[in-house]
């Protein structure tokens, strides 16, 4: 029987979110161009001096490609969450909103780090601020499956827990990269990076097992 607490929580329909979601997602993607320093007529005046000038800025043409990859990691992300999701309450908004709320901080985090790349501590930041987004979605998950309340009931404890791990190695990466930031800016790089590379690991390593689950089903019917 339901709590006097669980019955006061009024469960919503999820598309409103969804489209609140999408539209932070694509201004989020889109703001981070304006980030990019675009060379004046008074600084470029050939084609040879147009290219110094990008070959002397790499390290914000890295992070620009960086934030791109790890917005479109979290988007990869939050979609298979949404799959799942049937319905939301006033609790679930309030995390995802918070999720939200760090993603548009990307841009901003993006900007600094172009500015200052060798400086540890926007990079520390902007670490700080991806493993929010990261814990949030995994909080955001957790809180909706754990009583099975906002998803299907028929979804599985094995997709739940799979879905849940899956969702914790961000975080866990960016708490990692923190410490690589008063390390050494290109580790920092390179530990940033090695999200996109474990989330595409991660999808063959789940493509494999389900396939290797429906094969079985298939042998057992």
């Amino acid at each position: 029987m339901a709590s006097s607490k669980d019955q006061d929580i009024v469960t919503m329909p999820i598309n409103r979110l969804a489209i609140l979601s999408d539209v932070i997602f694509a201004l989020a993607m889109t703001s981070m161009l304006f980030a990019i320093d675009l060379p004046s007529s008074e600084d470029v005046s050939s084609t040879e001096e147009l290219l110094v000038y990008f070959e002397t800025r790499p390290p914000g043409t890295i992070i620009y490609l960086l934030s791109f990859l790890l917005v479109a990691v979290y988007w990869f992300k939050h979609l298979e969450r949404f799959k799942y999701f049937k319905k939301t309450n006033s609790t679930h908004l309030w995390i995802e909103i918070g999720f939200l709320a760090f993603l548009m901080l990307v841009p901003i985090m993006n900007t600094w780090t172009m500015i200052l790349p060798d400086q540890p501590l926007p990079l520390a930041a902007y670490s700080f601020m991806m493993f929010m987004v990261g814990f949030l979605a995994f909080l955001s998950w957790n809180y909706a499956t754990r009583k099975k309340e906002l998803v299907s009931e028929d979804l599985s404890s094995t997709t739940i827990r799979q879905v849940k791990h899956e969702s914790l190695v961000e975080p866990v990466i960016a708490l990692v990269s923190i410490a690589m930031a008063w390390v050494n800016p290109m580790v920092w790089d390179i530990t940033m990076f090695s999200i996109p590379v474990f989330f595409i690991l991660q999808k063959r390593i789940t493509t494999y097992y389900e396939k290797k689950e429906r094969a079985k089903s298939a042998i057992v019917d």
